[in-house]
């Protein structure tokens, strides 16, 4: 789990829907957490850590816990869809955290939107659509991935894509700052970064989507860069 535990205590999640926390130090399991249909990730509020968010990529939730006295204090509904399919299925929540100064929470799903939450209500208070249409319908590439705390502010939010780009977005100012094209077609129909690393790439498509998901974004350090 990412964000900052009090007590050293380490949340995993999984596929049943049970967040457990341990004592990092022994290792003995402290509690558990029942919430969505399944776990895609963890985090921890920045500020205390007694508060923790986890996501479903199945029903597309966002679940809120006080960890202390196992209580939900909000379920984050918005996410259009809720199968988890992706690239045509739509819904299910991939990624999510907090902002860096604790005062919202994020999360990212595969019907192709960021959303920043108001922690109190659950209340969505801005969504980004960011992956382009995949040319059926309505249907966006689904976002799989998200990392937070860039830029000199600490509110550039960065996630990737299934259609092979990578967004960069100011959370603060709700705009989008950077489109990162991570997947490009050659000339002879395959990806430059794959062919560059002598890849076989699926010509027929078959496998095309897959190679063409980001799914790892970060950013360096303020001390390195700190404008990214």
């Amino acid at each position: 789990a990412k964000g900052k535990a009090s007590q050293h205590l380490i949340a995993v999640g999984s596929y049943d829907g049970t967040i457990i926390l341990y004592d990092a130090h022994t290792g003995n399991k402290v509690q558990a957490l029942d919430g969505p249909t399944d776990v895609e990730f963890v985090s921890f509020h920045p500020k205390g850590g007694t508060v923790v968010l986890a996501g479903s990529i199945s029903d597309g939730t966002v679940w809120m816990y006080h960890t202390p006295s196992c209580k939900c204090l909000q379920v984050f509904v918005g996410h259009e869809g809720g199968d988890g399919g992706g690239q045509g299925g739509q819904g299910g929540v991939s990624a999510g955290t907090f902002t860096p100064d604790g005062k919202f929470a994020i999360s990212a799903g595969m019907d192709g939107t960021l959303r920043i939450w108001a922690p109190r209500t659950g209340i969505c208070r801005h969504t980004f659509r960011l992956a382009a249409d995949s040319g059926a319908g309505d249907v966006r590439a689904g976002l799989t991935c998200l990392e937070v705390d860039g830029g000199a502010d600490g509110q550039l939010a960065v996630v990737g894509s299934e259609d092979g780009l990578a967004y960069v977005v100011h959370l603060a100012g709700k705009k989008i700052a950077a489109t990162l094209r991570h997947y490009d077609e050659t000339p002879g129909g395959q990806a430059a970064g794959a062919a560059a690393d002598g890849m076989d790439v699926d010509e027929d498509g078959d496998g095309g989507e897959e190679l063409r998901s980001v799914e790892a974004v970060g950013f360096a350090g303020k001390a390195v860069n700190p404008n990214w």
